[in-house]
């Protein structure tokens, strides 16, 4: 082995033993983000439909308080859990829940995609507003009022429950799990006289493989609750999911058994209370999959979600727990931005996509008010989760290689395109922006150049042009920053990819100059010479 190679494999050694290093002890001053438990019956993607009306276009249909609240929590219940790429949640609220939108964007969209549905795959169908029937004695005629019908006994901008049927039919027969959650039986003031039950009818008709959770049975009416601000079956549905219906046993996981007993205590007991002895008895169907753990949750974020269900508005104030003990009062938005945060670094999301990712999400709490305590907590998380991400980059990529030095020099190919190097490059950024003067490890400047070397060199069939360009941005880098010496090896890497020996040769010429560390650099220099020899 030449004295270039092992200068080269103990730079890299010290690369990954500075970034575990610096890693560890981040790690020691924060909590840390740990991955959720995941159900061990979600293998496939998630796929939802969520429909919530609570004011009407028309004024002959009674409106409702928090149907449209009930939808946009459950929506948000179904974001936090859908974190496959491919995971797709279509929801429309209010005025958006138009038959138009909800057929052809909505139903149409999931039939179109029924074919393509396998085992592992799940699909949540969610409703909540007003149900009913304007034919007696007719479940077929059963409907979910959206927001634009004219009227009651609108049968063409209603939805009809059989076709809701229909496309849970072609669901299953794909194998596919489909939950169907239905909070619609909210008055007895709307449709004909009778009509509540052949809602309650054409739902709870059997379709084999659907679950089936309704707010209530037998054609009663499901009640909206003034002190929950929500109502009261999604109400409590939510909590259970969240985690409180983990009751035996308390493992994280959630059968249909414990959800089924938990709402079947909660919600009874609750509308006998605050509705003077009144009753509503949620229908649930699980079939085989009662003893099945169908869903999980996260312990640690508990109770900022449940407080999340506790307000109307969200610039309403909720009361969370603080990172370093106590409770604070805190608007919904910023509560939601905090579970987002910590959502998005268990999924490893920490500087893409853009808009949800934990460094968006960081910057909205420190715009919704966020203490320089609680920022600086959430900061320095955010900087563990930088590094171990990079860490982990650069253990990914030595691994397709017995020869980490040819890897690094472009002598070698591996099986990583040259974004995968950009992306690295940009959570080092990241990572450097966040850093508050004496906290940046000079690891860090390591890792970065390391990548940036190995996103322009990378591709032997990159044209002139492109490496040109990426000459170019290197040019800037050299100017804007301090650690000059790893630079000029990246800009030398680039030219000698190029061809232009002499210039790459001047370039490691530079990268010695910079640092005494680099007087091996001279042996670089010599391979060129003798490369030109032969």
């Amino acid at each position: 082995m030449s004295e270039l190679q092992v200068v080269m494999r103990i730079w890299i050694g010290l690369i990954v033993g500075w970034a575990v290093i610096i890693g560890v002890a981040a790690k020691a001053q924060t909590k840390g983000a740990e991955v959720e438990l995941e159900s061990p019956s979600v293998n496939g993607n998630t796929y939802a439909l969520v429909v919530g009306i609570s004011d009407y276009q028309s004024t002959s249909i009674k409106d409702l308080a928090y149907a449209e609240a009930d939808a946009r929590a459950f929506a948000e219940y179904l974001r936090q859990i859908s974190k496959k790429k491919g995971d797709t949640i279509l929801s429309f609220f209010g005025s958006k829940a138009t038959f138009s939108q909800v057929w052809t964007n909505g139903i149409s969209y999931l039939f179109g995609k029924a074919p393509q549905m396998k085992t592992g795959d799940r699909v949540f169908l969610y409703f909540s507003g007003h149900g009913g029937s304007f034919t007696f004695r007719n479940r077929d005629n059963a409907y979910f009022f959206l927001y634009n019908a004219a009227n009651e006994t609108d049968g063409e901008m209603n939805l009809k429950i059989a076709q809701v049927k229909s496309l849970i039919q072609a669901l299953v027969a794909q194998d596919a799990q489909v939950f169907f959650v239905f909070d619609a039986c909210r008055s007895a003031d709307v449709g004909l006289k009778g009509g509540l039950e052949q809602v309650t009818k054409a739902v709870e008709s059997t379709v084999s493989g659907e679950v089936l959770l309704m707010a209530t049975e037998g054609g009663d009416v499901a009640f909206e609750s003034g002190k929950l601000k929500h109502g009261v079956f999604t109400y409590y549905l939510l909590r259970g999911l969240y985690g409180e219906a983990d009751l035996n046993p308390r493992d994280g996981l959630l059968s249909g058994g414990e959800l089924d007993t938990y709402l079947g205590q909660k919600v009874p007991s609750h509308v006998m209370g605050e509705f003077n002895g009144k009753t509503q008895y949620p229908f649930t169907r699980w079939g085989e999959l009662r003893k099945s753990n169908l869903f999980s949750y996260d312990e640690k974020q508990m109770k900022s979600s449940l407080a999340l269900l506790d307000v109307g508005s969200p610039n309403n104030t909720v009361t969370v727990a603080q990172r370093g003990g106590g409770e604070k009062a805190v608007t919904r938005k910023w509560a939601m931005s905090a579970v987002q945060f910590e959502k998005a670094l268990a999924a490893g999301r920490v500087v893409s996509p853009q808009g949800a990712s934990a460094s968006d999400y960081l910057k909205q709490l420190a715009a919704q008010g966020a203490s320089e305590a609680e920022y600086n907590r959430y900061r320095r998380e955010l900087l563990t989760a930088l590094l171990e991400t990079s860490v982990r980059n650069l253990q990914l990529e030595l691994s397709f290689s017995s020869n980490p030095m040819q890897v690094f020099l472009g002598n070698e190919e591996v099986e990583l395109d040259s974004s995968y190097y950009e992306s690295s490059v940009k959570v080092l950024d990241t990572y450097a922006t966040l850093c508050q003067p004496g906290e940046a490890h000079p690891g860090t400047a390591a890792l970065r150049t390391y990548f940036l070397a190995r996103h322009q060199t990378l591709s032997r069939t990159a044209t002139v042009a492109t490496r040109t360009q990426a000459l170019q941005k290197l040019e800037t880098e050299i100017k804007a920053n301090a650690d000059k010496s790893y630079l000029y090896l990246a800009k030398g890497l680039l030219l000698e990819s190029m061809k232009r020996k002499s210039e790459a040769r001047f370039a490691f010429q530079q990268a010695r100059e910079w640092s005494p560390l680099w007087r091996q650099m001279s042996r670089m220099i010599e391979r060129l010479d003798e490369n030109e020899e032969h």
